[in-house]
């Protein structure tokens, strides 16, 4: 009978050894990369894609096939008025026109909703650049912690710091150039939704990412 039960027990342990060793080792900077590749897709700016459209251009082009080039190319014409210029125009001029004082509160409604919608941008900015920066610190923790080979960590740490640096002269030439490229900017309604829609999509799979990296833990 124990001659009878002995293979039985060698071949499961067999099977065992032969499991363990099929199992593939996690590298050690797997997960530091992990979340240096989440932090990298956070550093692209919340903006429109480049294959649409801007719905201010779409209007533009429709308007100018209906209505044609009615302006004289070769005489010099001056820069149109501001939408803020012609209601200080007609605030001066027309103080008990119907009319003109309905033109003007529509165009501050407009305006604060503009600034209200930027103000969230800006936001989300800052929220996308702290987020982008503390999964770098995870990483760098990660990593130090990881047990892997010191030139390996070493190497590892040094991306992540040229990724700190190529982030900081990002931030910096985009706060000196934001006021030249401020008017160039579509300002529209239309536009600023988009992007706002855009910033939250992306922060929202982000999240989402990190949540279902966490419950399969």
């Amino acid at each position: 009978m124990e001659d009878k039960d002995q293979p039985p027990t060698t071949t499961s342990k067999a099977k065992h050894n032969d499991k363990r060793e099929n199992i593939q080792p996690t590298p050690p900077l797997s997960m530091a990369r992990f979340w240096a590749q989440k932090a990298e897709c956070l550093e692209g700016p919340f903006d429109m894609p480049t294959g649409l459209v801007p719905m201010r251009e779409l209007k533009d082009a429709v308007a100018q096939h209906i209505t044609g080039k009615t302006e004289d190319t070769s005489a010099p014409t001056a820069p149109p008025l501001t939408n803020d210029a012609i209601a200080d125009i007609l605030k001066k001029t027309k103080p008990d026109c119907p009319r003109a004082q309905a033109w003007i509160q529509a165009h501050e409604i407009a305006k604060a909703a503009r600034e209200r919608m930027n103000g969230r941008i800006e936001d989300c900015d800052e929220l996308r650049k702290k987020v982008a920066r503390r999964l770098r610190d995870k990483a760098r923790q990660v990593a130090t912690n990881s047990g892997a080979p010191k030139n390996e960590i070493k190497a590892f740490l040094e991306e992540l710091a040229e990724e700190d640096r190529i982030a900081a002269e990002c931030e910096a030439d985009a706060d000196n150039g934001k006021e030249k490229s401020k008017d160039a900017k579509d300002d529209s309604p239309e536009a600023v939704f988009e992007r706002v829609c855009i910033a939250h999509e992306r922060l929202n799979k982000t999240i989402a990412e990190i949540q279902e990296w966490r419950k399969n833990r």
